[in-house]
């Protein structure tokens, strides 16, 4: 998927884009590269007709929870949907389990606040409250 989003969803009716980053895993928190994030922000720009354009990152923590090597514990299976505000400076940026989101300046977390987006579809999504 180089230069690509993961997924880049159209709604001609409606007049709305959304390239979606994709992460998923096993461990307590899921990273994605600020190029990834450029990357989606770019295709939204391109298309310019669109009257709404959204960068979503989706975040799928599954069942089972690493703990090294071969070993795993079980837990709830959480996702997240989060809206990438373009105000933001572009940075790398993580969601740990509890689906607070993180930007990675230089070794420096710093907690940062997205949107929620409600998916269309039937999820194990889990809303998070600001603080």
């Amino acid at each position: 998927s180089i230069a690509l989003p993961d997924v880049l969803a159209v709604n001609t009716e409606k007049s709305m884009i959304f390239t979606i980053e994709a992460k998923s895993g096993t461990s307590t928190s899921l990273p994605v590269p600020m190029d990834q994030i450029e990357r989606c922000l770019d295709w939204i720009k391109t298309f310019d007709i669109y009257k709404k354009r959204k960068v979503l990152l989706a975040f799928k923590f599954l069942s089972k929870k690493r703990l090294g090597i071969g070993k795993y514990e079980s837990r709830e299976l959480r996702e997240f949907f989060k809206i990438w505000d373009e105000s933001l400076e572009i940075t790398d940026c993580v969601c740990n389990y509890e689906g607070k989101i993180f930007s990675r300046v230089n070794g420096v977390r710093k907690e940062i606040f997205l949107q929620e987006c409600q998916m269309p579809f039937k999820t194990k999504q889990r809303l998070t409250q600001k603080t």
